[in-house]
């Protein structure tokens, strides 16, 4: 059931569109459902029209494979779905640059974020358990 989210528009026209398990679905719900129901009902004018904005988010979102996991988890914190952004090490901390883009992006396509009083509180002050070291040194 993979597919990218990028590609939703490519498979829904070539009715290719059978399923998928994409972290897309965990932050941009609503105007893809609305994206794939404009395309079953043949709205095709709809559909092109929700599309480009999507688009831009989901490839901003893939377009670091180092961050894209991230990305999810940011884009889902920013839409108040979780507590924070961050991820284990070694996995990156979330970048303010990166995170105001995709707040930026979820608004584009209609949907509602956290504040920006949120946003900061959140990227200044990373859970208590991620700030500690994970392995200690053998004596």
């Amino acid at each position: 059931l993979g597919a990218s989210s990028g590609n939703f528009q490519e498979y829904l026209a070539n009715e290719l569109f059978d399923g998928t398990a994409t972290g897309g679905w965990n932050y941009a719900l609503e105007p893809m459902v609305d994206h794939i129901d404009a395309w079953r009902k043949d709205d095709i004018k709809k559909a092109k029209a929700l599309w480009p904005s999507l688009k831009k988010l989901h490839g901003y979102v893939h377009q670091d494979k180092t961050h894209h996991h991230l990305r999810y988890k940011i884009c889902t914190w920013l839409r108040g779905l979780i507590p924070n952004p961050y991820m284990r090490p070694p996995m990156p901390t979330p970048e303010r640059e990166e995170t105001l883009v995709l707040r930026d992006m979820l608004k584009a396509n209609g949907l509602n974020v956290i504040s920006d009083k949120e946003i900061d509180a959140g990227l200044n002050n990373p859970p208590k358990d991620l700030r500690k070291p994970r392995l200690k040194a053998i004596a």
